[in-house]
């Protein structure tokens, strides 16, 4: 009975501990915004990742299995909802660089409102949220919405590399897209210096699927922070290889060419990132 009794307990004490609809106060484009999130408190509250969903929206479900795992660790993590449907996204304009600064709004929501330690935050994100795990490594950006705080980790699953090789090196044109960005042009050349990884697939139509997309827009980083960043590239992987096989059309796919862009469900490659990734923040957050 006591052995029981104590199997018990540890249950208890490994699992989450309260699971939380919750609304964020913000901004978009000026006006006064609110961003809807899943908040996911584990026993072990000393650390805890913001997760942002790809451009296809929250109905996608790519940050859903991510969080469960990092829970599982004893890892806490706020599922950010910037929209439903890659349609509702469009007719919003919450693109990325429009909408970068919200995730540093969730970092002081859970830094102020939950209490955790402002040292053990991390950030990760698929595609279009990706891509916001990258934008949030800026100093500059951290600096003016930050309040003094800022990421402790950051990681990138499958970004558009190529796309985003030329933002790195503060290209205000990019063949084959109108690249009206809202940001500047060296936003990304001095970082905070946390640690970022970058999850690449080699065979990503966004990339052309050329596998070497991902390490050249790592070698396009300020050379003084460039050791902080790494890359690991699964050769087999498409774009989205933990979603639903689709494919659709893509105006700036193929390195501005347009072309389709295929994504395959690919259970093996999911399993490996996922693991991947929770042994990347409980490297840099827990230890």
């Amino acid at each position: 009975m006591k052995y029981i009794l104590t199997m018990f307990l540890v249950v208890i004490s490994t699992s989450s501990l309260s699971k939380e609809d919750i609304k964020i106060e913000t901004t978009l484009r000026g006006k006064p915004d609110t961003l809807n999130a899943i908040f996911q408190e584990t026993d072990k509250n000393n650390a805890a990742v913001i997760l942002v969903h790809s451009g296809g929206g929250w109905t996608d479900n790519t940050t859903g299995p991510l969080a469960k795992e990092l829970n599982d660790e004893g890892i806490s993590t706020l599922e950010l909802k910037f929209y439903s449907s890659s349609f509702e996204g469009k007719k919003s304009r919450k693109r990325t660089d429009f909408i970068a600064h919200q995730a540093f709004d969730a970092l002081n929501y859970l830094i102020s409102k939950k209490g955790l330690n402002p040292k053990r935050v991390g950030i990760a994100g698929f595609s279009m949220g990706a891509h916001m795990a990258i934008f949030t490594s800026s100093k500059k950006l951290s600096k003016e919405n930050g309040g003094g705080n800022q990421f402790s980790a950051h990681a990138a699953i499958y970004p558009s590399c190529w796309l985003m090789s030329f933002i790195v090196k503060g290209e205000k044109s990019v063949p084959g897209i109108r690249l009206d960005l809202q940001l500047d042009s060296d936003i990304l050349q001095i970082l905070t210096g946390a640690p970022i990884k970058i999850y690449g697939a080699g065979n990503d139509d966004y990339d052309d699927r050329d596998p070497n997309a991902c390490p050249q827009m790592v070698s396009e980083f300020n050379e003084k922070y460039r050791s902080n960043v790494n890359v690991t590239v699964y050769p087999n992987a498409t774009h989205g290889w933990n979603q639903k096989s689709k494919e659709f059309f893509v105006p700036f796919g193929c390195k501005g060419k347009g072309c389709k862009n295929r994504m395959l469900y690919n259970p093996n490659i999911t399993k490996k990132n996922t693991l991947d990734v929770v042994n990347f923040f409980k490297t840099t957050l827990t230890k």
